[in-house]
């Protein structure tokens, strides 16, 4: 029985994510409500520009009602789970967008947005994402866990802590030493 409420929270989450996989509409309403704005502000950060972040989001959110029954409680916090859905499709939309300016239309707008803050470079912005997912997915799944809550869900050391059941100087080095070993991984591809 979850001890405080960043665990009922969880709880909940996974609860609705089992009712969605059964195809329950007003479970995924409720999924929807309670995370929609949590997921829109990490494909904000990735994207910089709301009407893209929505984009992504709607579909993110499409591709975990069809998905749902492949979430798996002992891989992920739902909450992680979910943001890399999200990540993955702001992501495609980097892509799309990117594929926009190989085919010769390069006066779109929502890709004028998106690349403003990323320089007038899509293929540095794509291969920075590209790099990023690979320095991810050296971290053992723990590590990995860690920074995704501290980073795309945007949760405070303290909130990862709570959430993970772990001591708070922990999360802390854990999150340091994955930083490090990221930035080393980076500097080993040249960054």
């Amino acid at each position: 029985m979850p001890t405080n409420n960043s665990e009922a929270h969880s709880h909940q989450l996974k609860l609705w994510l089992s009712q969605v996989s059964a195809r329950d509409i007003n479970a995924f309403r409720q999924l929807h409500d309670a995370i929609a704005g949590q997921l829109l502000n990490a494909a904000f950060r990735i994207l910089n520009n709301r009407e893209l972040a929505e984009e992504a989001v709607q579909e993110g959110l499409m591709s975990i009602w069809c998905s749902a029954s492949s979430y798996k409680n002992d891989m992920a916090a739902p909450m992680v789970w979910m943001t890399s859905v999200i990540r993955n499709k702001a992501f495609d939309v980097v892509r799309k967008r990117y594929r926009y300016i190989e085919m010769g239309i390069d006066d779109c707008d929502e890709y004028q947005c998106l690349s403003a803050s990323h320089g007038s470079d899509p293929m540095r912005l794509l291969g920075d994402l590209t790099r990023l997912d690979y320095c991810m997915s050296v971290l053992d799944c723990t590590h990995r866990d860690l920074i995704h809550l501290a980073y795309y869900a945007d949760m405070s050391h303290a909130e990862v802590a709570r959430v993970t059941n772990l001591p708070l100087g922990t999360v802390k080095t854990w999150i340091r030493r994955s930083i490090i070993q990221m930035r080393t991984h980076l500097q080993r591809i040249g960054r």
